[in-house]
């Protein structure tokens, strides 16, 4: 048989033009189908916008879950609750990325699980609403009212909370890293859990705040007031707390090493059990303060006023004392190895068992009693570190 090339041409160039024109087809129906999808989804979007608006002048429609009105403005929109009881607009699992509501009005709102992200709350009113689980980073909540909204879960890393209201707010295991708090309202926020490292609450209020285990590392909280708060277990490492009140606040087993709390006000306060380790205390109000058990090695307590102050079994060893006012505190049993108790007053201070060495130094004429307890040297805890000389392990009896 002759292969014939003009055939075989004719009929690869057929094939080709075949299958050609279906893919071209397809492309088409394709290119259709996608801008079809992107009509829809614009009609679909213009539609929840003016059901959103209509929602808020009407009252009519209550659940906008799962919409997508990223960059839409809402500014002033009322999505609050209305009579008879009912909710606010639930609008959770939504796409608000970059939405604005300022001084909206969203009281009792579900934005659970929405994403929030940059999203502008400038002064809105958030009273109640369901923020649980949200993601708010680097949103803008200058001067919101959240007080009782639940922020549980929520993340709020980097967010403006500059003088918010957040009292009652329940902001249990949410993540505020680096958060501005500045002169935030806080009153019986529920904080427990919740990550706030790096977090500025510089002036804030937070009386009565429960934040049992909260992480609060290389925060600010400098003149914040945390009167009665519930500090129980917190992470507070390297915290500022310059000139913060914290009277009568519970931060036993607090965890508070190279914290600064100078200036600070902690009358009445309980650090039972709590790591000090090198803090700076210098010109702390802490009379009547319990150090019971509180671990204080090497901590400046320079001129604070411990009068009345409970630190029995307290760990004091390397600490400064200078001119601290110990009248009437308990120190038995209190470990007080090198430590320097220049110009301090020991007035009715009991010292029954409290430990010193020769590097103890104590107040001029000050005449040691003999129920306390001389040792050569200090515990394997304190080992000899740069700058910080201690004696090597070895106790005896005076």
């Amino acid at each position: 048989m002759v292969f014939n090339r003009d055939i075989f041409l004719m009929i690869v160039g057929g094939l080709c033009a075949l299958i050609g024109a279906v893919i071209a087809g397809i492309l088409r129906s394709w290119i259709t189908s996608v801008l079809q999808n992107r009509r829809d989804a614009v009609e679909t979007r213009k539609q929840s916008i003016n059901a959103v608006w209509e929602w808020a002048a009407k009252g009519r429609q209550e659940r906008f879950r799962q919409l997508n009105l990223a960059g839409v403005d809402f500014n002033g929109v009322d999505l609050g609750s209305v009579i008879n009881g009912k909710k606010g607009a639930d609008l959770g699992l939504s796409n608000l990325k970059q939405a604005s509501f300022e001084s909206a009005d969203l009281v009792s709102a579900d934005l659970a699980l929405a994403i929030l992200v940059k999203t502008n709350f400038s002064r809105a009113n958030l009273m109640g609403a369901n923020l649980a689980q949200a993601n708010l980073e680097d949103a803008n909540l200058y001067r919101a009212n959240l007080s009782r909204a639940d922020l549980s879960g929520a993340i709020l890393f980097n967010a403006n909370l500059v003088e918010a209201n957040l009292d009652e707010a329940v902001l249990t295991d949410a993540h505020l890293n680096k958060s501005v708090l500045v002169g935030t309202s806080m009153v019986k926020a529920d904080l427990t859990g919740t990550d706030l490292t790096a977090a500025n609450f510089a002036g804030a209020d937070l009386a009565g705040a429960t934040m049992v285990r909260a992480i609060l590392s290389g925060a600010i909280l400098t003149s914040a007031r945390l009167v009665e708060a519930v500090v129980m277990r917190a992470e507070l490492a390297g915290a500022q707390l310059v000139n913060s009140d914290l009277s009568g606040a519970s931060l036993v087993k607090a965890h508070m090493v190279r914290a600064d709390l100078t200036g600070a006000t902690l009358i009445g306060a309980d650090l039972t059990k709590a790591d000090l380790t090198e803090a700076d205390i210098a010109g702390a109000k802490a009379a009547r303060v319990h150090f019971a058990g509180a671990t204080l090695v090497r901590t400046d307590l320079t001129g604070s006023d411990l009068t009345e102050a409970d630190l029995v079994d307290a760990d004091l060893a390397g600490a400064t004392l200078v001119r601290v006012n110990l009248g009437g505190a308990n120190l038995s049993r209190a470990d007080l190895v090198s430590a320097d108790l220049s110009g301090a007053n020991l007035t009715g201070t009991i010292l029954t068992e409290v430990m010193y060495n020769e590097r103890t130094q104590w107040p001029a004429g000050f005449r040691l009693p003999p129920e306390m307890v001389r040792v050569d040297g200090a515990r394997t805890a304190l080992l000899e570190r740069p700058g910080k000389p201690f004696l090597s392990d070895g106790m005896k009896a005076a």
